[in-house]
């Protein structure tokens, strides 16, 4: 189900019934009613502490190990912010699949940290070396704009 849906026609009925990852890309206040219920996890700090005790050269094989066990501590379902550290571009990382591949076990809501643009997710902007560019159709995702 490769959609994007506008929030004004978003419900928590269609939340209820997506088995996809949600990817909100609209501002936080606008979707506090669908986050209710929901763990948040500011990502970046957790993670971060995790990796530092791992050396700086093994570091990249570890981060979606550490990312999954971070949200296997949680209950239920999990609204994910702050993750820009999985933008790193030493860790390599197809984040979106990363994301894809945690909701198979829970419920995640993430809050966008860049931008929606033309039916693609992007991460900063093309100078600069952590910039990424995700086309929606190309994932099992839903975004919310």
């Amino acid at each position: 189900m490769r959609n994007c849906i506008k929030i004004i026609e978003f419900s928590m009925d269609m939340l209820n019934k997506l088995n996809t990852p949600v990817i909100i890309c609209t501002e936080q206040k606008k979707i506090l009613q669908f986050v209710e219920g929901f763990s948040k996890v500011e990502l970046n700090l957790v993670l971060a502490e995790r990796l530092s005790k791992i050396d700086i050269d093994k570091r990249s094989l570890f981060v979606p190990e550490e990312f999954n066990n971070i949200l296997d501590e949680i209950d239920g379902k999990v609204y994910l912010t702050s993750f820009e550290i999985l933008f790193n571009p030493s860790y390599q990382i197809d984040v979106i699949k990363l994301i894809v591949e945690a909701s198979r076990k829970r419920k995640i809501i993430v809050h966008w940290c860049g931008s929606y643009v033309d039916g693609k997710l992007l991460f900063a902007t093309n100078e600069f070396a952590d910039y990424h560019s995700y086309k929606i159709a190309d994932y099992d995702i839903t975004c919310v704009i």
